[in-house]
């Protein structure tokens, strides 16, 4: 039986590795999926998805342009990248980059009452490895801001 008929599912990090792979079991138990990714040749790949989209997530305006105007009821933040110590990099996408979608698409799914939010996260979160401090603290970012999300909006 396929769980997740007519839910439209927003997979960031979709083109490859875990968000494809998301994405593809999301399409398999029904879900309409939006794809998004900034590498445009592998999201050229994703012709199963329901809607593809380029787009650097570290860019807010960029993603309030894009994703703004739609309801989803299910969101999963699986875009990050790492890049050693270059902490600039790491926070523009993987926390402000996460931030502003998980903002745009709560502003629907809040006036709705209704979505699900997934937060894919790493053993990074919880210890600490050599040469990446920067992605080590956007994994624990993550992790606390899904969790005071998650309070601010239980009712």
């Amino acid at each position: 039986m396929k769980r997740l008929i007519g839910k439209v599912a927003l997979v960031t990090g979709a083109a490859n590795g875990i968000g494809l792979e998301i994405s593809r079991k999301f399409i398999e138990e029904g879900a309409l999926v939006w794809a998004v990714d900034k590498d445009l040749e592998s999201l050229k790949k994703c012709a199963w998805a329901t809607k593809r989209i380029m787009l650097d997530i570290s860019n807010p305006r960029k993603v309030d342009l894009a994703l703004g105007g739609f309801g989803f009821d299910i969101l999963v933040n699986n875009a990050a990248i790492t890049c050693g110590d270059d902490h600039d990099r790491i926070v523009k996408t993987n926390i402000n980059g996460t931030r502003a979608v998980t903002e745009t698409v709560l502003k629907k799914m809040v006036s709705r009452k209704r979505g699900k939010i997934i937060f894919i996260t790493s053993v990074h979160s919880a210890l600490a490895f050599p040469g990446d401090a920067a992605y080590d603290a956007s994994k624990s970012w993550a992790v606390s801001y899904m969790r005071a999300r998650a309070i601010e909006l239980a009712s």
